[in-house]
């Protein structure tokens, strides 16, 4: 069977038909079109009169091509092959093949385009669809390349272009690249699920997502509970995300922010589409990274949720997990010709209604969403304007653990760019502190103190997370060192630090 499809695609028979006019058939003859497969027209055991603009329907009887230059692609339920091929044969037709889910990826496969093959053939794969937003990406990949679980394969998406930057990226990181001359998303995810065929699980990651901590493996994890403990089949399962028609409410919700967004826009109805002001506004997306907790943070706001929400309404599909399965039952998406923006998110939701499969959202991982097309330029001018608010926690991990003894006899004078110093009391002697170690290149990835939730002004003014002592210690270990500024006690800081468990290289301030 698998030969006469082949044969099909590759030209040799002048006269295909596709044996079924339902939703399958339908999609296929689009699909053929695009690959400039002539497709004859539609078999049906009876036909009821049904026209299909462009296409030819009849009863088998009517078929007179030349059968040894005739094929049949048969589309129709399982239960009618045993029938339909015995018909085909009866009439003396021999060359028909059942479309299947390997007909599928094969399909895609014929589509022009460029691959850097990296895979490891484990069972999960990350895409990530970039090319169009290079400002965003030392930021987001740094991200990609920290948070990425080691089990997962990664490949780079690139819709109608081929960048040297992208395709360096990947090298680096030892994962696969894809490129096509076409842009149409539509089109290169088709065919990364095609060539990712062997994988049972797929991520999808837009490249103006800020992915956090955990987000990968609490979607996995997620998925697999939902399935076990709820009376839901996941479809797909996304994180709560701040500039998203779903997690806005949220999350506004959770902050305390309801009103005060209210205040300076509409009401917030849960819901996205392109024209909800949370899509379509700027002002929206700036106000949603100004105003919650720094992305990082609040993640860790939100870790200890323990629902799986069921999402009711279209969901934006920047940072999703499905299966390879869900892709194959909804035959692939849709192929225009054009970029066919925004064509994957609406079948997938209405793929999810149509087969009774859930839109989920993971309620104890937050990630950042940068903005929707139309809040682009502003945004863009927002991010320049705060760049420390979008990297991770505000900086790299600490780089000199392996020295904590020689570290615990350092002075301030003695730290330099090579550091990351966290400063503890942040009052007069500790903002002094802070200008002093920017002036001398010292990062400074989060601050402590006791009262850290009046300090949110100062948290969103600066980039830097202003936390309290009960991080987790991977958090604290981002400093190399932490810095007594002399603004509080300092057998009270010790003793918390002590009962915290925070076994971090102290020093105390000798500028106060």
């Amino acid at each position: 069977m698998g030969t006469v499809f082949e044969s099909i695609i590759n030209g040799k028979y002048g006269n295909v038909w596709i044996y079924g006019a339902g939703k399958i058939g339908k999609k296929l003859w689009k699909d053929f079109n695009y690959f400039q497969v002539y497709i004859n027209g539609f078999v049906i055991s009876r036909y009821d009169g049904t026209m299909l603009p462009g296409t030819r329907i009849c009863e088998l009887p009517e078929v007179r091509t030349p059968a040894e230059d005739t094929a049949f692609i048969i589309t129709v339920p399982a239960k009618f092959y045993d029938v339909i091929t015995e018909s085909l044969r009866g009439h003396g037709f021999g060359n028909y093949t059942i479309w299947d889910s390997e007909c599928l990826n094969r399909l895609w496969k014929l589509a022009d385009y460029d691959f850097t093959d990296r895979r490891k053939y484990g069972g999960k794969c990350c895409f990530i669809l970039a090319g169009y937003k290079e400002f965003l990406w030392e930021d987001v990949f740094e991200r990609f390349t920290r948070f990425m679980p080691a089990d997962i394969d990664v490949c780079i998406l690139s819709s109608g272009m081929h960048s040297g930057r992208l395709e360096k990226i990947a090298e680096e990181n030892s994962w696969s690249y894809l490129s096509t001359k076409v842009n149409s998303v539509t089109l290169i995810q088709n065919v990364a699920f095609a060539v990712y065929n062997e994988y049972e699980w797929i991520y999808k990651l837009d490249e103006d997502m800020f992915v956090t901590e955990g987000a990968f493996e609490k979607l996995y994890s997620n998925y697999r509970r939902a399935q076990n403990i709820s009376c839901y089949e996941p479809g797909i399962m996304a994180p709560l995300i701040p500039v998203n028609g779903y997690g806005y409410s949220r999350i506004l919700n959770r902050i305390g922010k309801t009103e005060e967004y209210e205040r300076n826009f509409k009401k917030v109805n849960i819901g996205g589409n392109p024209d909800s002001e949370i899509e379509k506004n700027p002002e929206t997306a700036v106000f949603m990274w100004k105003n919650c907790p720094q992305i990082d943070k609040l993640n860790r706001i939100f870790a200890n949720e323990t629902e799986i929400d069921v999402c009711s309404v279209r969901l934006s599909i920047g940072f999703i997990l499905l299966k390879h399965s869900f892709w194959e039952d909804m035959q692939g998406f849709s192929v225009s010709g054009n970029t066919d923006m925004g064509t994957d998110e609406e079948e997938l939701c209405a793929q999810c209604m149509n087969k009774s499969k859930s839109i989920m959202v993971s309620t104890n991982t937050v990630v950042g969403h940068f903005a929707f097309g139309r809040q682009t330029g502003r945004m863009k001018e927002f991010y320049e304007e705060n760049p420390g608010w979008f990297k991770v926690n505000g900086g790299e991990y600490g780089k000199k653990r392996c020295e904590r003894g020689i570290l615990q006899k350092r002075t301030v004078m003695e730290l330099d760019k090579e550091y990351s110093a966290a400063i503890c009391g942040f009052r007069k002697k500790g903002r002094e502190l802070y200008d002093c170690l920017l002036q001398k290149g010292v990062h400074i990835p989060y601050i402590v103190e006791r009262n850290y939730e009046a300090l949110s002004l100062l948290e969103k003014k600066r980039g830097v997370p202003v936390v309290g002592f009960d991080e987790n210690m991977e958090f604290y270990g981002q400093a190399d060192v932490i810095i007594l500024s002399g603004d509080l006690p300092e057998d009270v800081i010790r003793e918390c630090f002590e009962l915290a468990g925070i076994e971090m290289p102290v020093i105390k301030n000798e500028l106060e």
